[in-house]
């Protein structure tokens, strides 16, 4: 059985992991080659972002998604919180590595692969609510290596609103289409 208390400690461990993970990351590009600048569709022209946001934003989102996520599982019947929790950690674990493939395809010069697993996301969002916040906790710390904090919560934040619209409007059609073929027999 789930409860508050170890779903608080979930999230507070992992708020300290990515807190660590983030600030060790930055102090070794500080004292190495320097702390990165990461642009807006990788423009010059365009805004500019440091890695150093990603101090202060990765823990903040981990903090705030895992506590709706914790919500989510609350508000499960006792004997589905066990469950409902395992299908988000696969959820989590299908968007790190998402993000992992689609980061590494742009690091390598892999643009093909990268564009199709990125507009491949809408497509998926027919079958799957890719809104959802494990989707987009994954996502956004899976990408963060290589693009930053900043730009991949930009990303996923559009991501997360084109496949809310794509989920739910094509279930609203298909549910229209299931009743006028009711009222129609």
């Amino acid at each position: 059985m789930m409860n508050i208390t170890s779903l608080t400690k979930v999230k507070n461990l992992a708020t300290i992991a990515v807190s660590l993970i983030t600030w060790v990351t930055l102090l070794m590009q500080y004292y190495g080659s320097g702390v990165p600048v990461h642009y807006l569709l990788h423009n010059k022209d365009l805004a500019a972002f440091s890695n150093w946001w990603g101090g202060i934003i990765l823990p903040a989102i981990t903090w705030f998604l895992i506590a709706r996520i914790n919500q989510n599982i609350l508000l499960q019947p006792t004997e589905q919180q066990q469950a409902f929790a395992k299908r988000i950690l696969i959820g989590f674990v299908a968007a790190i590595t998402w993000g992992v493939l689609l980061s590494a395809g742009f690091s390598f010069g892999y643009t093909q692969l990268s564009s199709t697993l990125f507009f491949g996301i809408p497509l998926i969002a027919l079958f799957i609510k890719v809104y959802q916040e494990q989707f987009i906790l994954g996502f956004v710390l899976s990408m963060s290596v290589v693009f930053g904090a900043i730009l991949p919560l930009i990303f996923a934040t559009l991501i997360g609103t084109v496949s809310a619209i794509v989920y739910h409007l094509v279930h609203f059609i298909i549910t229209q289409i299931k009743n006028m073929n009711k009222t129609a027999s």
